[in-house]
């Protein structure tokens, strides 16, 4: 039967015919009752016919379908966000108390890697090491192995001392952004080698993050000295925006064990443009009270396309605010009028955005600032005679960037360069002038105002830079941890805990042992910190459950400083912010401060302590933080603590202790069994899930009655199933799930577990249902230019009608609804049109709804369309159910006797009404089949 129309209503048609046969009373009611339908019985009474006085009804006809309505569910779930969620069934070896509610194997016990900071050895300041631990910072003149001595201080990073046959590894510079001009760009360091026949060692540099690695140079056999090798890099960096290098050794099976490789005076430099710039402030103390300073350039901007950008570099260390700021403008007519190309008050003025950090006072180095010129520059007849003005002004106090004087203070900008077409594809970027010629800038001064521009030969941002290492700088740490700090005079520090200042946890002792890391830990943190504590490589296994988890103590400015977490999985090159979406993990989110690179993410301050954070809270102890890190299982992880302070306002800090990485071992395997469910009107549909099921584990179903015995030809079934079990024999059921592992440290995971006709996939579910998927949908990086679109057929077992479907997914596929050749669905007649063809009725996006065109229906098709480039995590396909009126009747003219009625669902029906049997009726003894 096909099912057109679906509502707890009745749409209705009626006539009467009174006292002639040519007049005809009309309904005048409404066209549908009741007015508010709903799942509770109604009664309403309508006035529909106006009759004349003394006139007969000779006769009557009405007609009635039904008016469907949104059912109050589409089925029955169980996940961690519905009402029946997984707490509802019975747990046996399985447990659903997870970090996101799913459902898995319980745990039998965890293992991982901790560190309590109480052993220590020498680590790489700036240096990350991977693969056999034989790299160290090496004192050679405390060791019997190696050179004789370093070439700069005491220290070479080295081996230790013995490498044994089939051992590798490397050690890994920063990655260093090039410079703008690169101009003699040279590396160079010495190295002294030990190494068998057959065995390498070299060095080898990246261009593009760490991703791909070429080789340098490689060297084998021995050395009785110091080497100095030296490499030109000009070449090697074209179209390159930063460059690190890594040194090697890889010994032979077969090899004896050599002392390895040393490398000693490592040393990246660029000559660059000649070293100058326009400074305003002075080199060595405060600059002018009450200054106002004009600087022209003039440039030419001629031939120009706009709109057009002035870009220059500027470094600052200046008070900003509305008080001491730099303005830049534009004249074209020889400085007779002046446009105002930079935002007021100026800049710094509360802080310049660049690359996502926001620099107030202090711009930590040269910064790219951006204006835009005027709409009629580019055009302007006098554009080759373009002056740019650089007009800055100060107040009479407080003439420094910061709380105090250090080294030079005031404001400097080179490199002056235009974007033409800005933000078209043709867009390029000009130079006007880089500084190195100032003969046709000039100064103008305002009577009784200081002047500080001059033009300086001892900074400039295109000039000569170096990054030097002697390895000098060791850090006692744990093996593999290691501290970044960028700035700040208070960084991470390993030791006790001092408190006798007043300041920090009100205990000496550390959660385990006598040593933890801590920010200052004899006193408050100082202002402008920013530091990092960075944790070594942890190894999570595919498809682990794991946890970060450390014990720690906190006490900061509210919301303006605090701590927060960041990971890595390519070794500390990039960092993705940690735990924003686990509940309750941070204290807040950073809301205050645009200046802070934690801003709008999850912080520490100690905020949520009762009664207030600090040493003088007796209650404020030291806690334990744990968050799951299952999302990056199957690779090597580093986590990084990092800390922040401001300007203003200083506390006690941040200690932690016992860090590392908790994983699960699981139980092999275990149940979990539904509560017992109900049939409704259209009987049982089908079981569908979101779930994973990694290799070594299985998920498998059985049906049970109420009784809990397993239904026939429904044990072990793998998801999704039908269920082909008849309602009226079965009124309840309930399901069992079986899980699976032989592998301790994989689960399977359950995370929607539903009874209808809502489909769900994920990547793993799609290649189970479909052996023939195409490659390219699964990693989208291989689609080809042959690649065509992708569709799946959702194939859904008749249960409640519905009209639109929900489509909803993590990604950006779509999906179509179409009709059926031959099962158009059609209303009046209740026939089938001959020769009927399908077609699609409405097509959307994820996150969209399909609407059947032909209303309420089951005779459609839906389909899932991923076109190549499209990629998905899960797709969920809910067909929005209707339900019919229940049981309705008519009663034309209240008089008590009921002139229509339907017994049950109108409109509906999965009971044989009748059976012919070649042309003879035939009895039936069972109207459900």
């Amino acid at each position: 039967m096909n099912n057109i129309r679906q509502a707890l209503t009745l749409v209705i048609l009626m006539l009467l015919s009174p006292w002639a046969s040519a007049d005809i009373a009309s309904w005048q009611g409404p066209s549908f009752t009741p007015d508010d339908a709903g799942m509770q019985p109604s009664n309403s009474t309508y006035e529909g016919f106006k009759i004349p006085t003394n006139s007969t009804i000779s006769s009557s006809h009405f007609s009635v379908e039904p008016k469907w309505v949104p059912a109050s569910d589409n089925g029955t779930v169980w996940s961690a966000d519905s009402v029946n969620g997984f707490s509802k069934g019975v747990v046996n070896g399985t447990s659903y108390l997870t970090a996101n509610g799913d459902l898995t194997l319980a745990t039998n016990s965890t293992y991982g890697e901790m560190t309590d900071f109480e052993t220590i050895s020498p680590q790489f300041a700036h240096w990350s090491s991977e693969g056999d631990e034989f790299w160290y910072p090496v004192n050679l003149s405390a060791v019997s192995y190696g050179p004789e001595n370093s070439t700069s201080g005491d220290f070479a990073a080295g081996t230790n001392g013995t490498l044994l046959p089939g051992s590798s590894g490397y050690i890994r510079s920063e990655f260093w952004p090039l410079p703008a001009v690169v101009r003699y760009f040279n590396l160079s360091f010495d190295r002294w080698n030990s190494l068998d026949s057959g065995d390498t060692a070299g060095v080898q540099y990246s261009i593009d993050n760490g991703t791909n690695w070429q080789i340098l140079d490689n060297w084998t056999g021995n050395t009785t000295t110091w080497t100095q090798e030296t490499y030109s890099l000009d070449l090697l960096v074209q179209n390159a925006t930063n460059i690190g290098f890594r040194f090697y050794v890889s010994k032979l099976n077969t090899s004896a064990a050599t002392e390895g490789l040393f490398i000693d005076s490592f040393n990246l430099s660029n000559q660059g443009d000649p070293q100058a710039a326009w400074f305003h402030g002075n080199k060595s103390g405060e600059y002018s009270a009450n200054a106002d300073g004009t600087l022209i350039v003039p440039v030419d901007i001629s031939g120009l396309t706009a709109p057009l950008e002035l870009i220059y570099q500027a470094n600052w260390d200046m008070q900003g605010g509305n008080y001491d700021n730099l303005v830049v403008m534009i004249s074209q007519d020889n400085g007779s009028s002046w446009t105002i190309m930079s935002p007021l008050p100026g800049v710094p003025a509360h802080g310049i955005g660049v690359g996502g950090t926001t620099y107030n006072q202090h711009s930590w180095n040269w910064r790219e600032i951006i204006h835009p010129f005027p709409h009629w520059a580019a055009g302007s007849l006098n554009a080759s005679n373009t002056l740019l003005k650089f007009r800055v002004t100060t107040d009479n106090t407080v003439n420094q960037g910061g709380a105090a004087i250090d080294d030079w203070e005031g404001i400097m900008i080179d490199d002056l360069t235009v974007f033409s077409g800005a933000g078209s594809q043709n867009a390029t970027r000009i130079m006007l002038e880089n500084f190195t010629d100032n003969s046709d800038h000039y100064l103008v001064n305002v009577s009784g105002y200081p002047n500080d521009w001059q033009y300086i030969d001892w900074e400039g941002f295109n000039g000569p830079w170096s990054s030097y290492d002697s390895f000098e700088e060791i850090q006692g740490l744990p093996a593999g941890w290691r501290i970044d700090h960028v700035r700040g005079s208070t960084s991470w520090e390993r030791g006790v805990i001092d408190n006798s200042n007043g300041y920090g946890p009100n205990v000496t002792l550390w959660p385990s042992g006598s040593n933890g890391m801590g920010i200052n830990l004899d006193g408050i943190y100082s202002n402008h910190v920013y530091t990092h504590l960075i944790s070594p490589k942890y190894r999570i296994p595919d498809d682990a459950t794991a946890r970060l988890t450390f014990n720690h103590w906190i006490c900061t400015e509210t919301d303006w400083d605090g701590g927060s977490i960041f990971t890595s999985i390519d070794d500390g090159i990039t960092w993705q912010h940690f735990g924003n979406n686990i509940s309750g993990f941070y204290d807040r989110t950073s809301t205050v401060n645009p200046n802070s690179p934690f801003y709008q993410l999850g912080i520490f301050d100690g905020s949520t302590v009762a009664n207030g954070c600090g040493t003088a809270n007796p209650s404020h102890t030291f806690s334990r933080v744990s968050g799951d890190i299952s999302h990056l299982a199957g690779n090597d992880v580093r986590v990084r603590f990092s800390f922040f302070t401001d300007t203003y306002v200083e506390e006690d800090g941040w200690y932690i202790d016992d860090a590392g990485i908790v994983i699960d071992r699981f139980q092999s395997n275990g149940t979990w069994t539904s509560p017992l469910i109900d049939s409704d009107f259209a009987g049982w549909a089908r079981l569908t899930s979101l779930y994973e099921m990694p290799n070594e584990t299985s998920v498998l179903v059985d049906v049970l009655d109420s009784d809990d015995n397993i239904i026939d030809n429904h044990s072990n079934l793998t998801l999704p199933f039908d269920l082909n079990i008849a309602a009226w024999e079965y009124e309840q059921l309930k399901f069992r799930v079986k899980m699976s592992t032989e592998n301790e440290t994989i689960t399977p995971r359950v995370k929607i577990l539903h009874h209808g006709i809502t489909e769900y996939l994920n990547q793993d579910i799609l290649t189970r249902l479909d052996p023939n998927l195409p490659n390219w949908v699964l990693d989208s990086s291989s689609t080809s230019s042959v690649s065509s679109e992708y569709y799946f057929s959702i194939n859904l077992p008749k249960w409640r009608p519905y009209a639109d479907v929900s489509v909803d997914c993590e990604g950006n596929v779509s999906a179509q609804i179409s009709s059926v050749t031959n099962k158009i669905p059609v209303l009046a007649s209740g026939t089938l049109p001959v020769g009927g063809q399908g077609t699609m009725m409405d097509e959307n996006e994820c996150g969209k709804i399909l609407e059947n065109s032909f209303s309420p229906a089951q005779a459609t098709s839906i389909e899932i369309k991923i076109e190549p480039g499209e990629v998905f995590s899960w797709i969920k396909v809910e067909p929005l159910t209707l339900l019919p009126p229940e049981s309705p009747s008519i009663d034309l003219g209240a008089d008590g006797v009921i002139d229509w009625m339907w017994n049950g669902p109108f409109h509906y029906t999965n009971q044989i009404y009748r059976l012919e049997v070649d042309g003879i009726d035939t009895q039936i003894s069972n109207p459900y089949g």
